[in-house]
């Protein structure tokens, strides 16, 4: 009642200053022109926040709009220490011709010399294509693994997927997923910060592979690694690559439950895959009912 009282005096006020002599009209009321309003003076936004953690640099902006968490420093940095483990482990495995990828390679290369040999030479002897295909065999399994792809769901700022991209010597493609347009111009940008390229090394928009001539499957071609930004759904962008990921990394802000099935999916054979709860309360018991609908099981607690 007070404000609708005030506000009488105050329009009347306005409309008689805004009033040319000789024109006023009993009991009008007009409004002020727009050159006479008092406008507020906008406050500049204020400057985003650069945290360091490891090699990678990045831009929080001012209320946490794209989630930053101090706290997981030492989850990110186990995540390095993990990826550079598996990929001493993958590239063991690879020279000794026992993971998936590496038979599948090395058979290929077999098959492919085997098979241009006999095009080439047409009364060349079996024996002698065999000894072709096995020769690049060789070759394939002595050159380093093609360097790994990740797939990080659910990105954020990107954080994570620029310290596996500048600390880890093997990863070669990071999918950075996020669906919140914001936080993808972010990982973008923050990437670029941190001098990770957006752009594939090939132009063909692949990492190198083992198919490559082993001569060219340098210390350098390996190192090259780049980040693809992708707004869309995680369990979408996993499910829709074209090949699976030697590396698959979750880090939900909650249960990771409902994103498992599409991350068990898109591991390739003899991959890694990382996923992080934050929801140990439900897993150690404070809440039976919460952790049966989240992950179909009762804790012992």
């Amino acid at each position: 009642r007070f404000l609708a009282w005030y506000a009488v005096p105050l329009t009347w006020k306005s409309s008689t200053s805004a009033m040319t002599p000789g024109t006023t009209t009993p009991g009008a009321v007009t409004h002020a022109p727009a050159d006479d309003a008092v406008t507020e003076t906008q406050q500049p936004a204020p400057a985003p926040v650069e945290v360091k953690e490891g090699l990678a640099r990045v831009l929080i902006p001012e209320g946490n709009k794209v989630f930053y968490n101090k706290a997981q420093v030492n989850n990110r940095d186990l995540s390095v220490a993990a990826l550079r483990c598996f990929a001493r482990t993958r590239e063991e495995e690879w020279h000794a011709g026992t993971s998936s990828a590496a038979k599948r390679a090395s058979r290929f290369a077999a098959g492919d010399a085997k098979n241009r040999a006999l095009e080439e030479t047409p009364d060349l002897e079996e024996e002698a294509a065999l000894s072709i295909g096995k020769e690049r065999m060789d070759a394939v399994l002595a050159a380093p693994p093609p360097p790994m792809s990740v797939i990080e769901a659910m990105a954020a700022s990107g954080l994570r997927s620029i310290r596996y991209a500048k600390e880890v010597r093997d990863v070669g493609s990071i999918v950075a997923t996020e669906l919140v347009p914001t936080a993808a111009e972010s990982i973008a940008e923050n990437a670029t910060l941190s001098g990770v390229s957006l752009r594939p090394p090939r132009e063909d928009g692949q990492p190198r592979g083992a198919l490559d001539d082993p001569e060219t499957m340098t210390q350098e071609s390996k190192r090259e690694a780049f980040i693809d930004v992708r707004t869309a759904d995680c369990r979408l962008a996993m499910l829709a690559h074209n090949a699976a990921f030697d590396v698959v990394d979750l880090d939900p802000y909650g249960s990771p439950a409902p994103f498992l099935d599409s991350a068990v999916q898109a591991v390739s054979d003899n991959g890694l895959l990382c996923v992080t709860a934050t929801d140990m309360a439900v897993l150690c018991g404070n809440n039976a009912e919460v952790c049966w609908s989240k992950y179909g099981s009762y804790p012992i607690h």
